[in-house]
């Protein structure tokens, strides 16, 4: 199967869950977490503009009641999904991202998840700083995410996902450098 083929067959599963979860209530938290991982299947399928609607009600349903960790996930994949369409709204919404994954870790500052989550937002939050050209800020947010990565990393050094992701972010913090 082609990729063509395979976009639009993916895109006619997801499209579908997507109108139904658009159609509930903004405010329900119990729809935060299914509209986050929707909001993520999107952005990994390219369709940034449905990701961004999906992004936009999860915030929303998770910011009715949800806890802090499902408010910083909604908030880290609706920033990823406006980044990727250069939104000025991206780099607020990951910085709140950040700061509410801050405030999970503090709870446990040894859990690997936790860490491991941070680190992802910083990632993402450099990436979104470089795209704008704040070198700067991107380096710093890309050097404290290797920090995070590579302490999760020393929990599971066998682990490939977490040795990838590690490798990703030094390539991420290469560009940004180089600027």
């Amino acid at each position: 199967m082609n990729a063509q083929l395979r976009n639009r067959t993916r895109r006619r599963t997801l499209e579908p869950q997507a109108t139904a979860l658009l159609a509930g209530p903004a405010s329900d938290p119990t729809a935060a977490e299914p509209l986050t991982d929707l909001c993520f299947q999107l952005i990994d399928a390219g369709f940034m503009h449905l990701a961004i609607r999906i992004g936009e009600r999860a915030v929303s349903c998770a910011n009715a009641g949800s806890s802090l960790g499902a408010q910083a996930w909604a908030c880290l994949r609706f920033g990823e999904a406006l980044s990727w369409r250069r939104d000025e709204r991206a780099v607020p919404q990951l910085e709140l991202a950040v700061v509410k994954l801050r405030a999970v870790l503090a709870t446990d500052p040894d859990n690997p998840t936790y860490l491991r989550d941070v680190g992802i937002g910083l990632g993402t939050l450099g990436n979104a700083y470089r795209d704008q050209g704040e070198f700067g800020r991107a380096v710093e947010a890309l050097t404290e995410s290797l920090t995070h990565h590579r302490a999760v990393l020393a929990t599971d050094p066998d682990n490939q996902k977490w040795a990838n992701e590690f490798k990703q972010v030094e390539r991420d913090l290469r560009d940004a450098e180089e600027g």
